[in-house]
């Protein structure tokens, strides 16, 4: 390998590395309450919990808490 081609690799997977750490996963909390009284369940408190376990899982992304 070339050195010039060396130092572009170098550079390139140096780039990558900068963008990968500045990257965030938005973690969720998601509330079940089969007992919730608010008119929506859209897990984003126990008042409007989802109802079921179920809903909630298919709700939910990578990183998201189900309580």
């Amino acid at each position: 390998m070339t050195s010039s081609r060396r130092e572009f690799v170098c550079a390139f997977i140096g780039m990558l590395s900068i963008c990968a750490c500045t990257l965030t996963v938005e973690a969720s909390v998601i509330y079940v309450d089969e007992s919730a009284s608010s008119a929506t369940h859209d897990g984003s408190s126990w008042c409007s919990g989802y109802l079921s376990l179920q809903d909630a899982l298919g709700a939910a992304s990578f990183g998201d808490e189900v309580l």
